[in-house]
């Protein structure tokens, strides 16, 4: 079973390929380089947002080109914070792919993932899921499956010392789930400071 922890060193460790050019050679060689998802990052789809035009400059394809049409709703699902580690891989080939990136280099495509790409706690979460088995993969549920539709009242855990690994902390105002926005986390340890008398 993989851990939240392993799971989140796949965000940090995204390999994409660049083409690297040997003037005096006169050969372009490929090179991998890996690259680090930084940032937390929530859709805000108003016109003129930062986060809707990131999206509509990492999305920009062609319909003739059939390597976009091939990846592009995995594309647009990494662009709105929801992608698995792969989409976030195949969003950034594509930039290369597009010049969207200026004289590629590890610090180049980091640079242009963290000033247009993170992902939010529904995302990771999901996708951390569906790694494990737990839930369908599917762009819809990446895209669609917000932080408080895991709450459940019935598989709530209110004793601490029953808290493991892999359980969902979905936060909480009061008796009532957070919106607007909500935020879920996933346990990767929980050591009790206290005990219950």
């Amino acid at each position: 079973m993989i851990t939240p922890l392993q799971f989140m060193l796949r965000y940090r460790n995204i390999v994409v390929n660049i083409e690297a050019q040997d003037n005096l050679k006169r050969v372009t060689s490929v090179i991998p380089v890996t690259v680090s998802l930084n940032k937390y990052f929530m859709m805000n789809w108003a016109a003129g947002s930062s986060q809707a035009t990131e999206f509509a400059a990492v999305t920009a394809g062609s319909p003739k080109d059939a390597w976009f049409r091939q990846y592009k709703e995995r594309i647009r699902t990494a662009a709105m914070g929801k992608g698995s580690p792969e989409d976030y891989g195949l969003a950034l080939q594509w930039a290369l792919y597009e010049n969207h990136i200026q004289n590629p280099s590890q610090t180049t495509v980091q640079s242009y993932f963290d000033q247009n790409m993170g992902i939010d706690c529904s995302g990771f979460v999901t996708n951390y899921l569906i790694a494990r088995g737990k839930k369908p993969d599917s762009q819809s549920v990446q895209r669609d499956t917000s932080a408080a539709s895991y709450f459940s009242a019935a598989k709530a855990v209110n004793d601490p010392l029953h808290v493991r690994q892999g359980d969902l902390l979905v936060f909480m105002k009061g008796n009532s789930v957070l919106t607007g926005p909500g935020h879920v986390a996933v346990v990767e340890s929980y050591v009790p400071q206290s005990r219950s008398c």
